[in-house]
């Protein structure tokens, strides 16, 4: 079944789908006025938490995917920021104090010290005051350094810390960063939140947008999600009854499908190809 003139809006991932580091995959440059020129609202959805949004849309428009920045952007940092605020919010009797730990690149670094909250403090010194709570963010790094590990330690060796990652990701296309899941997996530890795809944090933040942008009337059926992760784009995409279309430019090859219990609606080689589906 086609999808013809009943897609309204496209979510569409970034590494992978629209560029692997400073590279745009081949014919997706201006593929968002494309869907424009068809009343289609485009919002690119990303795990990324090391750039800023500003360094997202000056390198998109480096590589001539994007012209400006109105096309509305999430990433895993963003969703971060909104998810610790409405954490501080909601257990503000709770305590007097969080203490709060980044782990990260820049993007993730200003998202959080954007925060403006009196009960916050951003510290790599954990603290012991029952009053206070002990939260370590951890996103994707360039360099793990050995200081980075100390610290990791000292923080997940306390029981009381509460674990948040970026993202859920396993791996990355670029192949030049150490990712929270192998951060937590060298000391043997899980998360206790995740604020990215595919988790119910990603979404509500998309729902806000798309609410934000007087969007929210649309049916979850003409909303389709593109991306290359299964576990985490195509996943996100099913649960939110999402048309998906998982593209073979990024992380998941055709074999790997089989090692899934479920499906993308559509399986194209890159996006470039989805104009075969308008």
């Amino acid at each position: 079944m086609s999808p013809k003139n009943i897609v309204k809006c496209i979510l569409c991932d970034m590494d992978g789908v629209l560029r692997i580091g400073t590279q745009p995959i081949p014919g997706v440059q201006n593929i968002f006025y494309y869907f424009k020129e068809l009343k289609i609202q485009p919002i690119i959805i990303t795990n990324e938490c090391r750039y800023t949004n500003k360094k997202i849309y000056d390198d998109l428009k480096n590589m001539k995917i994007l012209k400006d920045d109105t096309i509305p952007l999430i990433t895993s940092a963003n969703v971060c920021k909104t998810w610790l605020e409405n954490y501080m919010y909601s257990n503000k009797f709770r305590y007097d104090k969080f203490n709060v730990c980044v782990i990260g690149e820049k993007g993730l670094q200003v998202n959080i010290k954007d925060i403006k909250s009196k009960n916050l403090s951003l510290n790599s010194i954990w603290e012991l005051d029952n009053k206070t709570q002990n939260i370590i963010i951890l996103g994707s790094l360039f360099n793990y350094t050995e200081n980075h590990k100390k610290i990791i330690k000292e923080w997940l060796s306390n029981t009381s810390t509460l674990i948040v990652k970026t993202c859920d990701d396993n791996a990355d296309p670029e192949l030049n960063c150490v990712l929270p899941n192998t951060i937590l997996n060298n000391f043997n530890k899980v998360a206790d939140v995740n604020v990215g795809k595919p988790d119910i944090n990603f979404s509500q933040e998309v729902n806000r947008l798309l609410k934000q942008m007087n969007l929210s009337h649309i049916d979850s059926s003409e909303i389709m999600l593109v991306g290359d992760t299964m576990n985490t784009d195509i996943k996100m995409g099913i649960g939110l009854g999402y048309k998906t279309i998982l593209v073979l430019s990024g992380n998941t090859k055709i074999y790997d499908l089989k090692t899934y219990n479920y499906s993308p609606d559509y399986i194209l080689p890159s996006l470039h190809f989805i104009k075969k589906l308008l």
